[in-house]
């Protein structure tokens, strides 16, 4: 029966994630501030309550890495939790061994505010998607779309977040599926509550 992956303390997941973004001591509070927001937006799980300790899974980790990648991008809640929906599966799909095409790169094509203008499937028909960093471009920059487009290295953040945790991301693969398997069932539902669509947005 294979092992089940290495789990983490609150703590730890918090300090993975200060370290990818350089946040230094002064701004800690700040820091704080944006995680009970995405606490209280259903992006990512709420911290133990005081002498409580709970455990979270290297997808919890991925969660919050993502949020802060996002927010970095100046992404918006409602979007980073459609995005968290939609390339949860891509980012693991990243977390692959690299082959020769290198790095995967996740993209987002930017037409966001054409799109509102437009009363444009805001979120839904979005064009986003993960490719190696050989084949993104002509992915992205078609000759018909925007010459916009956001970019966020996943191949990058999956090493330095398992750097910054001590993780492995070749522990077996089996056991790494079915724990990611568990772990959707289980978050699915915070999530599409963290997505949530103005009627106005004439979303399908």
């Amino acid at each position: 029966m294979p092992s089940k992956p290495k789990m983490f303390s609150y703590r730890q997941v918090e300090e993975a994630v200060r370290s990818l973004h350089d946040v230094p001591p002064e701004r800690l509070a700040t820091f704080r501030a944006r995680v009970r927001n995405f606490q209280k937006l259903n992006l990512i799980l709420s911290s133990p309550g005081k002498g409580q300790r709970i455990s979270y899974s290297i997808f919890d980790a991925v969660q919050w890495a993502l949020c802060f990648e996002f927010a970095e991008l100046g992404l918006g809640p409602e979007l980073t939790a459609w995005l968290l929906l939609k390339v949860l599966f891509l980012f693991l799909a990243a977390f692959n061994p690299e082959g020769q095409d290198g790095d995967w790169i996740f993209w987002l094509r930017g037409d966001l505010f054409s799109r509102y203008l437009a009363r444009a499937g805001l979120y839904t028909e979005l064009e986003c998607g993960v490719k190696p960093a050989s084949r993104v471009a002509e992915a992205a920059f078609a000759p018909d779309k925007p010459g916009r487009v956001l970019m966020v290295n996943f191949s990058k953040l999956k090493r330095d977040l398992g750097k910054a945790l001590d993780f492995e991301w070749g522990h077996d693969r089996d056991a790494l599926q079915s724990a990611f398997l568990e772990w959707i069932d289980l978050n699915i539902p915070s999530l599409l509550k963290g997505f949530e669509v103005e009627p106005d947005d004439d979303v399908d």
